[in-house]
């Protein structure tokens, strides 16, 4: 009979959290790598001015609170 403890041992250094946590930080650092070089060649290395089409914006919502009706109204402004 194999205990699962002896069993799960040999695991332990595959997953314990450092090692998940720097698994993470890896995938995140390559998916970055990734994301830049195509976003390079996208815009060919900065020479193309499409760059100037991206938009970006900071969402914000607005509440106001009418104590007559107890309702709260929100806007994405």
């Amino acid at each position: 009979m194999v205990c699962l403890v002896d069993y799960c041992l040999g695991w332990k250094d595959y997953y314990s959290i450092e090692s998940i946590i720097q698994r993470q930080k890896s995938a995140r650092v390559d998916w970055c790598q990734c994301w830049c070089r195509y976003m390079l060649s996208k815009f060919d290395n900065g020479s193309s001015k499409g760059v100037f089409d991206v938009v970006t914006g900071d969402e914000s919502w607005i509440y106001q609170l009418d104590p007559e009706l107890k309702r709260q109204f929100r806007v994405w402004v």
